[in-house]
């Protein structure tokens, strides 16, 4: 789905046949959709209140297993009151529809700067980013809290700083998890990647990617077009840092240590990323600030008419983002540096959902593909996920 393709736009797609109140809360727009759920934006009809709502994705029906799990999310989002992440306002895990309403942050992903306003050039302002998602990390692992799905889409950049979004595969030290791979594979851990279970460790490692991501415009993995060649990049680590500003190699490539004992700790990760920070791009604050105005703009609204009004000026139509090849580098200059600035990201490869995926790159690389062990590794994970999701008798009904 786009998000804010505009230079005005929230980020919001306009609603198309769904249904259209959750609880007290008005939909407005939908915000973000994936492989488990809707987040819609909502206002309650009583006190005017904005708020982002997420619901299970279950066109048929919520199963038990799904409201389970809905349901411990709700519990998760509950334990976490950092600034850095959005706060939980209310719920319903039991209603027909299982809703949780969560503080509307008005504000771009790095995923939408990004792809519409291109890297992030400069060391002191990917510190910034880092640490302050490195702070609401440390918030989180301190609840014995593993996010398990850091990534550019799920980093909110306020002109206060970022906050985390997005608990839905998080998992907690003292409640059952399951062990398969989740998320998206292009951030995931190489821990992940392999089916082991998730530590504080495998956020860090999602958060050096997002670094990377941003630092450069593109992923720390050669490019291909194929998915499981890129789950098994992640899984080997196969990482190239080329291209990052200077200062950030180093506790970058602390972060993407393939081995998870060898990573900083979140906390580590904070005081490694402080000092040095510089004020955003003026493209960046441009958007960042289109978000803020906006959002003000529709928490003002005097009632719900004029709040479906403004709304209706902001939402764009259903598309899915084509995110294109980065630019070739440039030569080197007479200094011996060269162009790092993407205009376009590489493509996501989810393992959640393809509504969110964008169109893979040209392989660069002469590394030759998968060995035959690691496709066979590879079909296992991506058969134990199926079953995880939609159960055995549905897995093998396709299958066999």
């Amino acid at each position: 789905m786009t998000e804010g393709s505009t230079a005005g736009g929230m980020g919001l797609v306009a609603l198309a046949g769904e249904e259209r109140r959750l609880g007290p809360y008005r939909l407005l727009g939908q915000l973000a959709t994936g492989g488990m759920g809707l987040i819609y934006l909502g206002r309650d009809v009583e006190t005017g209140r904005l708020a982002a709502l997420k619901t299970v994705l279950a066109p048929g029906g919520v199963s038990d297993e799904a409201r389970r799990r809905f349901r411990r999310e709700v519990s998760l989002a509950a334990r976490v009151s950092s600034d850095r992440t959005a706060r939980v306002l209310d719920s319903d895990a039991e209603a027909a529809r299982p809703w949780m309403a969560m503080e509307y942050v008005p504000a771009p992903s790095l995923e939408a700067l990004v792809v519409q306003r291109g890297a992030l050039d400069g060391a002191g302002g990917v510190r910034h980013v880092g640490r302050g998602v490195a702070e609401a990390l440390v918030e989180l692992h301190g609840k014995k809290i593993v996010h398990r799905d850091v990534k550019p889409l799920n980093v909110l950049l306020t002109a206060a700083g970022p906050k985390v979004i997005d608990f839905g595969i998080s998992h907690a030290g003292d409640l059952t998890s399951t062990r398969l791979t989740l998320g998206t594979i292009a951030f995931a851990a190489p821990e992940q990647a392999e089916g082991q279970s998730c530590t504080p460790a495998s956020d860090v490692y999602s958060l050096g990617v997002t670094l990377s991501y941003i630092a450069c415009g593109r992923l720390p993995y050669p490019y291909t077009t194929e998915p499981l060649q890129q789950l098994n990049y992640v899984r080997q680590a196969d990482i190239d840092l080329a291209g990052l500003p200077d200062g950030l190699t180093g506790p970058i490539g602390a972060c993407l240590s393939r081995d998870p004992a060898e990573r900083p700790t979140a906390r580590e990760l904070v005081q490694s990323l402080s000092g040095g920070t510089e004020p955003l791009p003026p493209d960046w604050d441009l958007l960042i600030t289109s978000y803020a105005r906006e959002g003000r703009r529709l928490e003002h609204a005097t009632d719900l008419s004029e709040a479906e009004t403004l709304v209706r000026d902001w939402t764009t139509p259903r598309t899915r983002v084509l995110t294109e090849a980065p630019e070739a580098p440039e030569a080197p200059d007479g200094n011996g540096t060269s162009s790092r600035r993407a205009a376009k990201p590489e493509a996501e490869h989810k393992t959640d959902s393809t509504a969110d995926s964008g169109e893979t790159k040209t392989p660069t690389s002469e590394k030759s593909g998968p060995t035959v062990g690691s496709i066979v590794g590879t079909i296992v994970i991506i058969v134990a996920w199926a079953v995880y999701f939609f159960g055995w008798d549905a897995v093998s009904a396709a299958l066999f």
